[in-house]
């Protein structure tokens, strides 16, 4: 920053000088006509040719040695207010000067302050990002630890018995949209410690998904049901492919909670959710989260509880969406969307719902246990633990 400078100008002063000057001139040229008329005066009273105009020369002295008097009294009064300003405008410019002293002062102070300050802000900013590198780090390490042991089911048991399971629900909620904002076009590498913290914590709360007392808890605990509908919202907007990894995560913790009867319930009120499978079903290009996204809508479509669920399933993805699907090549994924289409047309037979396009196969297929202990894959596909690598 450039010092700040005041220009003081000295044009009224020099004024007021030229002033008082031309008063001097004009008492002098006054004096002066004076004495000329004084002189007139006493050739006219000498002249016998004049002596008639004596009385009129008196007075017109009289009136002249007044008008002198009274110039001189203007002048001087005039002199006096020009002084008396002159005085005033001194008095002015030194409180400006010393005003301007003062400024330059405490611009000087305020400039060296300001770079103590820098030099803070710079130091401070440094200590941020060492900690941010820090906690990111301390956080990769001990999630991916908790992730592998979660794959322990005792160990989720024993964190379950716990009362901070659900905090660990609201901070992992939290963390996962700050992640989102910041990496919404496109995410950081797997190796990067922000990657690898918000997939372990994400792959935690899978395994905790995988034991049936976390799919319980996570249905019934307020942070739970949070989190999973922000597993909802998220899986549209997870860039691809750098976001592959988080998607599997979130499908798998999504579908093991499918498995629990209340959270199937749970899962099948939200059209976030069917949208998101309709969405990414038909923008992902890997075989694996298609094949992924198939399983959780079989899950979904495993037990309808009434027409309206129906209705919303249909709508979100429409049969012609996974019908095609049926000619696929692949035998897993096509036995997956068989069953799928089993599913609705048995629903739809249940409760009486007609059929958008064509007649569903109905399966005859008997199931047998709950919801809650055997899947409708027999037991085998996502109901599995997840390992942190």
């Amino acid at each position: 920053m450039t010092e700040p400078t005041f220009i003081f100008s000295s044009t009224s002063i020099d004024g007021l000088c030229e002033e008082s000057d031309f008063m001097d001139e004009i008492i002098t040229a006054l004096s002066s006509i004076s004495s000329n008329l004084h002189g007139l005066f006493a050739d006219f009273t000498s002249s016998p040719a004049f002596v008639c105009l004596d009385s009129d020369l008196t007075r017109l002295q009289r009136e002249t040695e007044t008008l002198c008097k009274n110039t001189e009294f203007l002048i001087g009064s005039q002199l006096h207010g020009t002084h008396q300003a002159m005085t005033e405008l001194h008095s002015e410019l030194r409180y400006l000067r010393q005003k301007y002293e003062d400024l330059q002062n405490e611009w000087a102070s305020q400039q060296e302050h300001m770079g103590w300050m820098q030099a803070e802000i710079f130091k401070v900013r440094n200590q941020m990002q060492q900690q941010s590198q820090f906690c990111a780090s301390l956080g990769s390490i001990m999630g991916n630890l908790i992730w592998k042991a979660s794959r322990i089911p005792p160990v989720v048991d024993m964190l379950l018995s716990g009362n901070k399971v659900g905090d660990f629900l609201a901070i992992v909620n939290g963390s996962l949209i700050s992640f989102m904002e910041t990496y919404e076009s496109s995410m950081p590498g797997q190796c990067a410690d922000e990657s690898q913290f918000i997939m372990s914590m994400c792959g935690i709360v899978t395994n905790i998904a995988a034991a049936p007392a976390g799919r319980q808890f996570l249905v019934s605990n307020p942070n739970g049901r949070e989190l999973l509908e922000q597993f909802n919202r998220i899986l549209p907007v997870i860039p691809a492919p750098s976001g592959n990894c988080l998607k599997r995560l979130l499908l798998m913790a999504l579908y093991n909670t499918s498995i629990n009867q209340n959270g199937l319930k749970f899962l099948q009120q939200q059209t976030d959710l069917l949208s998101a499978i309709a969405h990414d079903f038909q923008t992902d290009t890997t075989y694996e989260l298609k094949l992924m996204e198939l399983r959780l809508l079989q899950s979904l479509t495993y037990d309808i509880p009434n027409g309206k669920v129906l209705r919303d399933i249909m709508k979100e993805v429409p049969l012609e969406l996974i019908q095609p699907l049926t000619q696929c090549p692949e035998p897993e994924m096509k036995n997956v969307v068989q069953e799928i289409l089993n599913n609705l047309g048995r629903a739809q037979t249940i409760h009486k719902t007609k059929p958008s396009q064509g007649d569903l196969q109905q399966s005859r297929t008997k199931y047998t246990g709950e919801c809650e202990e055997a899947s409708p894959f027999g037991g085998t596909g996502m109901n599995k633990t997840i390992g942190g690598r």
